[in-house]
């Protein structure tokens, strides 16, 4: 289940109403330097770019001023979603990533983005481009 920013409960199928859309998924015990590095390019290639309904960001603080902060400090306002932490199979390996998801909510063409290589992040989101 997740959360809206104003605190009401969402189920992820609902937000799935035009596929397939891409969820980026943070944390605040991921790597910051990864972090900064993934929302300024999804901002850069991705989220100024194509309709905000199609990219996701499903987000875990422990607290609400941590999202608020978040959101604040990227100047993130659409599509901004809390998750409890933990609750999804790649969260433990403490990186933020990217997956599409369709109707069938089953996540696909998961990218794990690597900040000392960031041309694969270019690449990936070339993917995502051809695939919109």
């Amino acid at each position: 289940m997740l959360t809206s920013f104003d605190d009401n409960p969402v189920l992820l199928s609902s937000i799935v109403k035009q596929s397939p859309i891409y969820i980026a998924r943070f944390s605040e015990d991921n790597c910051h330097v990864c972090i900064d590095s993934l929302i300024m390019s999804l901002k850069s290639r991705l989220i100024n770019q194509y309709s905000n309904n199609r990219i996701v960001l499903l987000l875990s603080f422990k607290n609400k001023r941590g999202l608020i902060i978040f959101k604040e400090q990227f100047q993130l306002y659409d599509n901004i979603y809390s998750i409890d932490p933990y609750s999804l199979y790649l969260d433990s390996i403490e990186v933020p990533y990217i997956f599409k998801l369709d109707s069938t909510l089953v996540p696909q063409s998961i990218f794990l983005p690597y900040i000392s290589i960031p041309e694969l992040t270019d690449d990936y989101f070339d993917y995502i481009e051809k695939h919109f």
